[in-house]
Order: structure tokens, then sequence, then C-alpha cells
């Protein structure tokens, strides 16, 4: 990604905080050196401007998803946030593209799902499961387009790998997602459609609402689900 890319990203800006249009593809943060992530390109953007190059991720994405990142720009504003977030005060909805097999118009899932490190895999396991976490989600139908339908997410929970886990355990696999079991297609994208469009939460000095809105660039989503 390049600088000018970078800031065509930056959705919002303020001496706070940052909210970013990640495209998919682009780590929020990775321990591999020499990988691109975007925590570090912010650095070097906060660097560049003359400012103190702190940068502290609030959401994360996962490399394949595309969407919206809040970033906070000083420890301060890092500490609000990340409480929020704790408390389950940020808002955070998806756009996906399913596989539609008896999907209902909406709907409410209430899972355990455990990560299992060796693979980097998510699975749904029992309630009691040791180290499982409640993965909760709520799900309505937007649009359908044959045997595949345009869904709004509401994720409640932030677990690892949770939508595309969720989803694919109750029988309705991200189109792309070959990691949880959907089909290779010939028109079927490389990565997971999967894009966090909507975002909200209370700024961390005013304490006012603030939402924001994307909507996806990847070309699935025009491609798959006509207007």
């Amino acid at each position: 990604m390049t600088e000018q890319e970078l800031k065509e990203s930056i959705t919002y800006e303020d001496e706070d905080l940052i909210v970013l249009h990640k495209r998919p593809g682009t780590a929020v943060q990775t321990k591999q050196t020499g990988k691109q992530d975007l925590v570090s390109l912010l650095k070097n953007y906060r660097a560049e401007k003359g400012e103190t190059p702190y940068i502290a991720p609030i959401n994360r994405l996962d490399q394949p998803v595309e969407g919206l990142v809040l970033f906070a720009k000083n420890e301060k504003a890092a500490s609000n946030l990340s409480a929020q977030l704790t408390r389950g005060e940020i808002g955070k909805w998806y756009l996906a593209i399913v596989m539609d097999q008896n999907l209902p118009q909406e709907g409410h899932l209430r899972d355990f799902i455990k990560k299992d490190a060796g693979t980097n895999l998510s699975k749904i396991v029992p309630e009691g499961t040791k180290d499982a976490k409640e993965a909760l989600l709520d799900f309505r139908k937007l649009k359908v387009d044959g045997d595949q339908a345009l869904v709004e997410i509401h994720l409640l929970t932030g677990r690892h790998h949770q939508i595309r886990a969720q989803m694919a355990f109750h029988g309705w696999p991200l189109l792309g997602d070959r990691k949880y079991g959907a089909v290779r297609g010939q028109n079927e994208p490389s990565m997971p459609a999967l894009c966090a469009y909507r975002l909200s939460f209370r700024h961390p000095v005013t304490g006012e609402k603030q939402t924001f809105e994307v909507s996806p660039e990847d070309k699935v989503f025009s491609v798959c689900i006509s207007d």
C-alpha cells in the first residue's frame, strides 16, 4: 500500500483517533518480518507529519476481510475506546454473501467457539468445553440471488473468525471462504465475501456518539448480488 492509498483509506481523523477503510489482504498488525501492516503504515504516516507515532488498534479484522478499523492516536483515547470494546459498547455491523441454504429472513445465533492455535481455525463446540467462549450475533437477509444471499450481521461478541465459523457451522458458509467449507466455484472470489461496513462508538474525549459507514469495494458484492 502506497502513502497515497493509505491517505485515501482514512475515513475520518482527528487529534485522538483514526477510522480507516481496510482493504482485503492487508493485515491490521503482524509479527512477520518484512510484512506490511496498517499499524506500521500509520506510524510512518504520523511520523512524516511530525506527530508522535503512537497508534493502537481498537478493533481488528482478519487479513482477508475488508472494512472499518478504529485506531487510537494516544494512550488516553486507547484506554477509553478499549474499555468501550470490552463492555460491548462499540457497534460492529458487517455485510456478507452466504450460501442461502434455508437461511431464515432473520435470526440470532448463540454458540460456543474455541480457537485451535495449531490450525488458526475456530470451531463451534459444546457449551462447557474448556477454553470455549460465548459467540453471539444477529443477522438479517437483505437480498437473494439464486443460491446466494446478501446478509447484514450485527456482531455482538468479537471472537476469532466468529462470523466465518458460526455461519458455516449453521450451514451458511461465506462465499469464497474455503477455510470454512465454501465450495470452490468458477466465479468464486479468493477471499471471504465479508465487509465490516458500519462502526459506532462514543468519542473518547467528547463522549459524542459517532457512526461511520462504507460501501464494500470488493467487486464480489456487486457481481454476485444485483441491485
